[in-house]
């Protein structure tokens, strides 16, 4: 009796040693664990206060199932700040409802819940951003992080399009000059060619009055010996 009390003792104290060692086993794997996220915030960190693109991070607000009503800004890093002129403290934290209104109703949000139901990204080209009182071009990008949050990416590209129209207008100008110059070459040939006939038809009319000054020229000659 006293060698199986001696046994359960060990066994208690075997078990217990292996309780210990795996709780230190976990605890390193979460220090790890925590050590991982820290890096891994510090580099979002880095790469969204370092991006050329704006950057933001949404929370979606749903007024049912698929259909979007609003969405709270998370994050707005210093490129969005450039593009956008809006500072965080002006956006983290409020609703597209309360920091642009119009933008509610440029189909924004049925984009953005279908990025978050279906889980796939999408792109939206040349899209106006009226801030301020001043409209903004824009390139997006959209992707989802989970249900309920998303990322946009975009870049200002009003100089581009700005650029894009006065050549477009520019291009315009250079054929409707050429329509006009072709205009005034076809003029100038009619006229060339007005003039040539009268030259002909004035050199044969000058032709018979000047063989009759030579031959009188010749009759005085020889009258005057």
């Amino acid at each position: 009796m006293f060698l199986n009390l001696m046994k359960k003792k060990q066994e208690k104290r075997f078990l217990l040693e292996r309780w210990r060692l795996h709780e230190r086993q976990m605890v390193t794997q979460l220090s790890h664990k925590t050590e991982e996220l820290r890096l891994l915030a510090e580099r979002w960190r880095l790469l969204v206060d370092h991006a050329i693109d704006g950057v933001a991070l949404q929370q979606a607000i749903w007024a049912s199932p698929g259909r979007l009503s609003d969405y709270r800004f998370l994050e707005w890093n210093p490129a969005a700040q450039r593009i956008l002129g809006l500072d965080p403290g002006q956006v983290i934290g409020r609703t597209a409802g309360e920091v642009w209104p119009a933008g509610l109703q440029n189909g924004w949000l049925a984009r953005y819940a279908r990025v978050l139901t279906t889980g796939r990204s999408e792109r939206i080209e040349d899209c106006p951003v009226t801030v301020g009182g001043i409209e903004k071009r824009l390139d997006l990008a959209c992707f989802p992080l989970d249900a309920n949050h998303f990322v946009t990416l975009f870049r200002d590209v009003t100089e581009r399009q700005t650029t894009q129209h006065r050549l477009r207008q520019y291009a315009a100008e250079m054929v409707l000059a050429n329509q006009n110059l072709e205009k005034v070459n076809a003029e100038l040939g009619r006229r060339n060619s007005e003039l040539e006939e009268f030259t002909h038809v004035a050199s044969h009319d000058l032709q018979e009055p000047l063989r009759k000054v030579v031959s009188f020229g010749d009759l005085l000659a020889r009258a005057l010996g």
